[in-house]
């Protein structure tokens, strides 16, 4: 998937740190050239008892990203973070508060 963004009349190929809300974590992986440093945020917002393994590849694409920092705001910074919560869980108010942005408070780095 290709990004392209226009500011002041510059084009940039670099995805934005915002446009990997809502994908899953495979394709924001695959953005993000694998640097991203990966929080669980299910049982803050949600009621399941699912839990991500790190070490599970081919369970990646059934984990979809609700929050992102990234203080350059470059998907592909070493600094990278993403939430995530099971992509069967984004959905309705979640999915919304998401796509505003509301969930980057729970990700350590945009503490800071």
């Amino acid at each position: 998937m290709a990004v392209t963004l226009v500011a002041g009349g510059c084009q940039s190929s670099e995805p934005s740190a915002e446009s990997l809300i809502g994908l899953h974590l495979s394709q924001a992986e695959d953005i993000a050239e694998g640097g991203l440093q990966v929080y669980d945020l299910t049982t803050r917002l949600t009621t399941t008892a699912d839990e991500y393994d790190p070490n599970e590849e081919e369970a990646k694409g059934r984990w979809t990203v609700v929050g992102v920092c990234s203080p350059s705001g470059d998907a592909r910074g070493k600094d990278t973070s993403v939430g995530i919560i099971p992509a069967a869980e984004y959905k309705g108010a979640i999915e919304a508060k998401a796509k505003a942005g509301g969930y980057d408070y729970l990700i350590a780095e945009c503490q800071k």
